[in-house]
């Protein structure tokens, strides 16, 4: 497990204790290597994608919502912002 990766997961279990949730990652030159998707097992149909610029700085980028809803609404929503 990379180093990101294991941090995004550490956060995660900081932030939302006693849930379950998959990280997964794109591959390839185009896309970032920071950058993971997740998706809680409690929250079907939504994705978060989160950055994780190092420990202390991982902020969720990207929200993939189900149609109709917006990302506000989601239960893992987070209004922090990586600025």
């Amino acid at each position: 497990m990379s180093i990101k990766r294991e941090q995004l997961n550490h956060y995660l279990a900081e932030t939302y204790p006693n849930q379950k949730w998959e990280i997964t990652q794109r591959e390839g030159r185009s896309y970032s290597p920071y950058q993971f998707k997740v998706e809680f097992d409690n929250e079907t149909n939504w994705t978060y994608t989160y950055a994780v610029v190092s420990e202390q700085k991982i902020c969720q980028v990207v929200w993939t919502p189900p149609q109709g809803k917006f990302p506000d609404e989601g239960e893992h929503f987070e209004k922090e912002s990586c600025d």
